[in-house]
């Protein structure tokens, strides 16, 4: 689920594709992404912990989250 959704989001961006969209492609439905994501949001900030996790630890993301710690894909934001 979370390469199709960092498919789908690279090529029409965050708000240009739907959950259904994303779950259709995935073979999933809905449901399922809301039960293990809670919303498009928490898909999306999944797909980016998963693509940048590795990154966050080095600069900038490590200035960028210590300036804006609630930033979504800081680690603990809120």
């Amino acid at each position: 689920m979370i390469e199709v959704a960092l498919r789908e989001f690279s090529a029409h961006g965050f708000r240009g594709v739907s959950v259904t969209a994303i779950a259709k492609e995935a073979g999933a439905t809905p449901a399922m992404i809301h039960y293990y994501f809670g919303n498009k949001q928490g898909l999306y900030e999944a797909v980016l912990q998963r693509a940048l996790g590795p990154s966050m630890k080095t600069s900038p993301w490590r200035r960028i989250c210590a300036f804006w710690p609630r930033f979504t894909i800081c680690p603990g934001a809120i």
